[in-house]
């Protein structure tokens, strides 16, 4: 069984979790928050249980404090409800929150399975609302690592920040790595002729690059014009700011915005593309720890497209190696000396990136292991 309080397609690794233990498990139980109407296609042996009505996580996040309490209460007797009635052999838990609501029903539980944690982001009790439901599962979290069998995280460097001396498990390391079986499908060879497409995937902020791309966009480079498209959440106030940028140095018409879509609508935007955007320059844990745990830095790769990313002693330890990769300071400078040198070796960069997601940048090379153990 595998519950997560969120809904598994805004999650990619957790799908491809899926993908993975259904090889394994006769039988894999999702449950999840109804935040989108899903049109993932699953393995025939698994089934999906959405908890609620449909509401997106921002509507959830803005909900009154009785709504969001009962909303948790509900999903932990929706999760024992499901435990009870599939008997699971293993609990495969996703967030933070997951793991809190399981904690509130364990004891009750009439029977014994293996408890499996998989941490996909780093919480820092700062960071959230004080007395909120992630507050508290932040504060719980560490007490219930003596309760658990297995343990893993995306990035090796995230596991000093939870109590291994109170683990007796298994502990695994399983990178973000996008999956054969599903980016395989949207993989073309592409070129560039009189344009050059940088796309950014994910929440778009402040220090991700973008403001700095947007002052490349009235521009050529090596006598190509830039476009910059945007998948993924972003404010409204964020994107206000982009937009009287781009309109500020006459470029308004080079810069496109695609909001939240299901997983399997992401690479089909990305491959009309030619650079990924994976800068990440904030300093908070997560984002100082993304080597391994960004996605989109390999999704871009699957699909052919080298990247650029933050010039930074921990992404330099991660992508020095791969030739497709290319540091960058938080410069519009430095940006466009990278994109030059992309566009310069398009092709072979191209088909470098994509020969290393096959080789060993995917997750099914990395979930080897896992499947193993659990074998």
């Amino acid at each position: 069984m595998v519950a997560i309080y969120s809904h598994a397609e805004l999650y990619p690794p957790t799908l491809n979790a899926i993908g993975e233990l259904a090889k394994v498990f006769k039988q894999v139980i999702l449950v999840q928050r109804n935040h989108i109407e899903g049109n993932w296609t699953y393995p025939p042996n698994v089934f999906v249980v959405s908890h609620g009505n449909l509401m997106t996580a921002r509507q959830q996040e803005s909900a009154s404090l009785f709504l969001k309490s009962w909303l948790f209460i509900s999903f932990c007797m929706k999760l024992y409800a499901q435990i009870l009635k599939y008997r699971p052999n293993t609990i495969l838990l996703y967030d933070t929150i997951a793991l809190f609501s399981f904690s509130m029903i364990h004891r009750l539980m009439p029977f014994t399975s293996k408890i499996w944690y998989h941490n996909h982001d780093v919480s820092e009790l700062k960071l959230v609302r004080k007395f909120s439901i992630s507050w508290f599962a932040i504060k719980s979290e560490h007490k219930y690592f003596k309760y658990l069998n297995l343990f893993s995280v995306p990035a090796m460097e995230r596991l000093s920040y939870f109590p291994l001396n109170e683990f007796n498990g298994k502990h695994f390391f399983i990178p973000n790595y996008p999956s054969v079986a599903f980016y395989s499908k949207f993989y073309r060879p592409n070129k560039i002729t009189d344009s050059v497409k940088l796309v950014y995937q994910g929440h778009a902020s402040e220090l991700h690059g973008l403001e700095e791309i947007i002052e490349l966009l009235p521009r050529k480079i090596l006598d190509k014009y830039i476009y910059l498209v945007i998948k993924g959440p972003c404010t409204q106030d964020y994107r206000m700011v982009l937009e009287e940028k781009a309109r500020k140095f006459g470029a308004l018409d080079k810069i496109s915005f695609f909001g939240i879509s299901t997983y399997s609508e992401v690479p089909r935007i990305a491959a009309t593309c030619h650079i990924g955007i994976g800068i990440h320059a904030k300093s908070d844990i997560m984002n100082t720890t993304l080597g391994t745990a960004s996605n989109k830095l390999y999704e871009y790769a699957a699909l052919g497209l080298p990247i650029l990313y933050f010039d930074s002693t921990h992404f330099n330890q991660h992508l020095a190696d791969c030739e497709w990769a290319f540091p960058v300071k938080l410069d519009s400078n430095s940006i466009a000396k990278a994109i030059e040198s992309i566009i310069e070796d398009y092709d072979s960069l191209s088909e470098k990136a994509h020969t290393n997601f096959l080789k060993c940048l995917n997750y099914e090379f990395e979930f080897a292991r896992v499947r193993n153990f659990l074998t």
